[in-house]
């Protein structure tokens, strides 16, 4: 799991340093602004100076290497390590996935400011592939969280899914039924809709989806008989 996250990551980091120097040698000398924040539109809405905007630009491989540090520690901090190399599927496809979204939006950021520096600032293609990546990475995390184990990191982590094993398992179920729909959704939406409603039409479904499985975690946990042996008999 853990040779598999590095190798994506340095792939990913690769691609994304790539991009950046792709943008820098494919930007008009004469440009004296850039964009650094698109709307739901498409449409560059801030702008900095050209020296600052490129520096912009290179936080998103920091960023990514910073982040893959992180999710390569994390599991020997874990206290229920085992499980959480037992839910190693969902854990890898977070870490992958999070990955390759950063990966996707360094490279639309480098095409759309390229563009924008040319004049041609009108397009919303970049939002709405964004938005469809992060359709497909809740489809493959909708799909692994029935196989996850009790953690501290991974999955619907809420005071009751920690406490007793069948909530987490009951949970993981309506979880990942729900991010699979919300992922489909996000896909559909980000080729369809338009404006406020596209920069909603993923995060609302998921955040709602959340928000009933935290509630369902505690309407099973509340009919667990063995809900207060659950953490210590948490690594089975």
């Amino acid at each position: 799991m853990m040779r598999t996250g590095l190798i994506f990551s340095a792939a990913a980091v690769t691609v994304m340093a790539g991009a950046s120097w792709w943008m820098e040698q494919n930007i008009p000398a004469d440009v004296a602004q850039l964009p650094v924040h698109w709307g739901a539109d498409g449409r560059p809405d801030r702008f900095l100076p050209r020296n600052e905007a490129l520096q912009t630009y290179w936080l998103l491989p920091g960023v990514a290497v910073v982040l893959s540090i992180l999710l390569a520690i994390l599991p020997s901090i874990d206290p229920l390590k085992a499980n959480i190399h037992r839910s190693w599927r969902a854990y890898l496809t977070a870490w992958i996935g999070s990955m390759a979204l950063l990966a996707l939006v360094s490279v639309g950021i480098a095409l759309m400011t390229a563009r924008a520096a040319t004049g041609d600032a009108d397009s919303d293609q970049f939002v709405r592939w964004v938005m469809a990546g992060m359709g497909v990475l809740f489809i493959f995390l909708g799909d692994a969280m029935p196989k996850t184990r009790p953690n501290f990191f991974v999955g619907v982590r809420t005071p009751w899914t920690l406490s007793s094993d069948l909530a987490w398992q009951k949970t993981h179920r309506l979880a990942g039924w729900l991010f699979v729909l919300a992922g489909f959704w996000a896909i559909v939406a980000a080729f369809t809709l338009n404006g406020i409603a596209l920069a909603f039409a993923a995060t609302g479904p998921v955040l709602l989806a959340t928000a009933v499985s935290a509630i369902y975690s505690w309407m099973v946990w509340k009919d667990d008989p063995d809900k207060r042996q659950s953490v210590r008999n948490g690594a089975h």
